[in-house]
């Protein structure tokens, strides 16, 4: 996903993550932009997946939370919690290599909430392996 579809809504006190100390932000999706990355990428492919797309993203509500090494500016934490309703016949809408279930004639709606929570321990460790072994591979 292209950053620059997410804006900074609030921003937290530091703190630490697994030992790395880290900024705290909640941010907000642009879901326009977002849409569009994912039109141009093939994933939101029809009107249908369209409709998806805005009952689920643009018509949700979410709250999302990332938190980033003060140093590194890496990704060490992102959550995500959400509450939509939809249509449940759209919700095979994204294809993502698959194939599209047939629509019911008669809107089925579904409330959907997730919470979801990943975390990236040792990104840190791994950049500095990488920035050395690509220092060493320039010698």
């Amino acid at each position: 996903m292209d950053v620059r579809a997410l804006t900074v809504d609030q921003t937290f006190s530091d703190s630490d993550v697994n030992g790395d100390h880290v900024h705290h932000y909640r941010v907000n999706l642009d879901a326009d932009k977002l849409k569009a990355e994912l039109s141009k990428k093939g994933v939101i492919p029809d009107s249908k997946t369209s409709k998806f797309f805005d009952d689920f993203v643009k018509n949700g509500k979410y709250t999302m939370e990332v938190w980033v090494g003060t140093s590194d500016r890496l990704v060490r934490r992102v959550t995500l919690s959400f509450d939509a309703v939809t249509d449940a016949s759209t919700l095979g809408g994204f294809t993502l290599g698959g194939t599209t279930p047939k629509t019911q004639a008669t809107p089925q709606p579904v409330h959907v909430t997730a919470h979801a929570q990943l975390n990236y321990y040792g990104l840190q460790q791994v950049h500095r392996e990488h920035t050395s072994a690509d220092r060493l591979a320039v010698m």
